[in-house]
């Protein structure tokens, strides 16, 4: 596993939206920022927010290639660390590894790779960047 990987779901949820929204939220459907609201329902737990302009609620995942995904934050942020990894290195992962180092099965892995086309592994590069998991 790679080194610095966050394993707790809230704090890869704080991370990807840092770096996404850089402390203000902004809504995917209007780009609207000063009509969103964090919605403190026990219902739908942490990481909601609402938009008071388009009436739709939403989280960091909506509009990224994590969206309407099962796996956990961590999962997707162990991920994107672990290929960071392999293309510095010069090396291409396979899918059992992935699966491995996840902990999750082969499919879930399989999907995740497909999610993460090749127009997207050039910015893979470039970490520092712009969000590149954004669709």
């Amino acid at each position: 596993m790679a080194q610095g990987v966050i394993t707790n779901e809230q704090a890869a949820r704080r991370y990807f939206e840092y770096h996404r929204w850089h402390g203000c939220p902004v809504c995917p459907f209007c780009k609207k920022a000063e009509t969103v609201k964090i919605l403190n329902s026990k219902s739908m737990g942490e990481g909601w927010y609402h938009c008071r302009e388009c009436r739709l609620k939403f989280t960091v995942r909506v509009g990224t290639i994590m969206a309407r995904s099962h796996i956990t934050l961590g999962k997707w942020l162990d991920l994107f660390s672990i290929l960071f990894e392999a293309d510095r290195n010069h090396r291409r992962l396979k899918v059992s590894e992935i699966s491995h180092a996840l902990e999750i099965t082969r499919k879930s892995a399989r999907l995740m790779l497909d999610r993460i086309k090749p127009q997207n592994e050039p910015r893979l590069r470039s970490w520092d960047g712009p969000v590149w998991w954004e669709r």
